[in-house]
């Protein structure tokens, strides 16, 4: 009877990851708030981040707005930078509110990927850099 049971319940499991769409984003859809461009990004910046699938739908009822420490997950949803899941502050379907994670690389290109229940996007190349630039007028 156990076997029957768990052969029967194996298809909605896995149904569950097969209807997930894959997250997608660009570039140009990573932002500093306020912004309308991600310029200088490093660890510890909080960035939007704006696509398609970028949550489970219909939504599983979790707080999308949690007090610090902010989650890593949340239904289900995770955004790695390079190989550190970041710290999430608002997910949506369109949207989600991250933060760099403290121990990403301060310069370079470090891959940005968002996975929704399993189901992950294609990483998108953002690069980092603590560096300001400062100009001297002369005269």
């Amino acid at each position: 009877m156990r076997v029957l049971v768990l052969f029967l319940a194996a298809p909605a499991l896995f149904a569950q990851t097969a209807e997930t769409p894959t997250p997608v984003f660009t570039r140009e859809g990573i932002l500093r708030p306020g912004t309308n461009a991600a310029n200088r990004l490093a660890p510890g910046n909080v960035l939007e981040l704006y696509g398609q699938h970028l949550a489970p739908e219909p939504w599983c009822g979790e707080n999308n707005t949690p007090p610090a420490p902010y989650p890593l997950e949340v239904c289900g949803v995770r955004v790695m930078v390079g190989t550190t899941p970041s710290e999430l502050l608002f997910v949506g379907p369109g949207q989600i509110n991250f933060k760099i994670p403290a121990d990403a690389p301060t310069a370079g290109p470090a891959p940005i990927q968002v996975c929704v229940r399993g189901v992950c996007g294609a990483p998108v190349v953002a690069d980092l850099n603590t560096r300001t630039a400062l100009l001297r007028l002369r005269g």
